[in-house]
Parts: C-alpha cells; sequence; structure tokens
C-alpha cells in the first residue's frame, strides 16, 4: 500500500476515533449536568461529607484542608512514581474536623510539624481532591494553598481504580475510598445543551470518519481486484 494511502487511512481512522471520544465525553457531561448546576453552591466540607450536595454537585468549599504530602499521582500511560505526571489525587479533611484540631494544635511556632512528633492517627478521610492539571509537588502545594476549592464532585461519572485505592490505603488504612466523595479541582459543568452540541459534534465526525473509511475501503478494494485481473 503506498504511503500516502496509508496516511489517508489513518487520518481516517483518527477521526473516527476522534468523535468517539467527543461524543462519549459529551455524554459524560450530559449525565453531569444532571447533578450539577452553572453555579457552584458555597457548603463546608463537614456538611457535604454529612448531608450530600443535595441537587448541585458544584461546590465552594471554604474549610477544606489537602494532606498534599499524602498525595498519589498517575503518570502518562498508566504507571505510578514517574516524573510525567497525568494528574494526581490529594486527600482531604475539613479543618473542623478532629483530626485536623489535633493536627494543629502540634504545629510549631512556625506552622511546621515537628520531624520527632508523630502525627495524628486519621479517623476519617471523606474526600479525595483531583487535580487533572498536577504535573509536580508544586502544582498540589498551590492548590493545598487556595483559601477555597472551587469544583464537581464527579462521583456520578468517575470511580477510583483499584490501584489507586490500593495507594490512598497505604497511607489511610481506615478509610473506605469506595464511597468517599471524588471532587474535581476547578472543573465547570456543561448546560444539558452544550452536552448535547458536543455529542452531536462527536457523533457527526464518528459518522463522516466512519463513510469516509468505508468509501476508502471499497476503492482499495476495487483496485486489488483490477489488479488481480490485469495480472
Amino acid at each position: 500500500m503506498p504511503f500516502m494511502q496509508r496516511v489517508k487511512y489513518f487520518a481516517i481512522v483518527f477521526l473516527a476515533i476522534l468523535g468517539a471520544a467527543g461524543a462519549y465525553y459529551g455524554y459524560l457531561e450530559l449525565q453531569l449536568s444532571k447533578h450539577a448546576l452553572p453555579d457552584a453552591q458555597e457548603i463546608s466540607l463537614a456538611e457535604l461529607s454529612t448531608d450530600g450536595y443535595g441537587d448541585n454537585a458544584h461546590v465552594l468549599l471554604d474549610d477544606a484542608y489537602l494532606i498534599a504530602w499524602n498525595s498519589i499521582y498517575m503518570e502518562k500511560g498508566g504507571r505510578f512514581a514517574s516524573d510525567q505526571w497525568e494528574y494526581a489525587y490529594v486527600p482531604a479533611v475539613s479543618v473542623h474536623s478532629p483530626w485536623y484540631q489535633a493536627f494543629e494544635a502540634g504545629l510549631d511556632d512556625e506552622g511546621i510539624w515537628p520531624d520527632d512528633r508523630e502525627l495524628p492517627a486519621f479517623d476519617a478521610i471523606n474526600m479525595v481532591v483531583k487535580l487533572p492539571d498536577a504535573r509536580d509537588q508544586d502544582d498540589i502545594d498551590a492548590a493545598a494553598q487556595l483559601p477555597t476549592h472551587q469544583g464537581v464532585v464527579i462521583n456520578e461519572i468517575e470511580s477510583l481504580t483499584l490501584d489507586e485505592k490500593l495507594l490512598l490505603s497505604e497511607s489511610f488504612p481506615n478509610a473506605d475510598f469506595d464511597t468517599c466523595l471524588i471532587f474535581e479541582l476547578g472543573r465547570e459543568p456543561s448546560t444539558p445543551n452544550e452536552a448535547l452540541a458536543i455529542i452531536i459534534g462527536g457523533a457527526v465526525l464518528l459518522l463522516v470518519g466512519c463513510v469516509l473509511g468505508l468509501r476508502a475501503w471499497r476503492r482499495y478494494q476495487a483496485e486489488q481486484a483490477a489488479e488481480a485481473s490485469a495480472s
């Protein structure tokens, strides 16, 4: 098969895959839009953990403390412990929780936990924060220092993988990562109309890719048949 023809086929396949991915992303956004409104509701992590988010998973938290030193990260390609980060997960607690109160009381005058002291035992981890743009520890530290945290609770469309749960459980053995909240920092939910537009756009790309692929395949088959007849 000539090189340019291979490039053409590759472009067609890429177009179809792009369309399928776009349609699927739009579907997820549509599902999320049923639970998340454009305007974030102001709520505390303590309230969110106890009462849930009600009819709006788009929230602005004012009491979340991100445990930045016990985060995990996924590298591009699906392996952990690499320099090329794709995203990170950071456990979080409320500043009103018993653990944080004990932790804050043990800080020295410079706000640092003494190395010769053991950290208080974690009583519960009710939320993990997903940082989709985290590329190193500095990004995690920057997120932890934000005065408030805006984003969306994404349990309706996403869950932790088994590897992620196992890694988090190494530092938090008493936490239930099957039921904890997953909060994506900085995410803005799409409206239903926006999500439908994404689905339609993806479906159109997929359809065009399939039609072009079918036509290219039939042309290739015809050329192969013509060559066989000529020989």
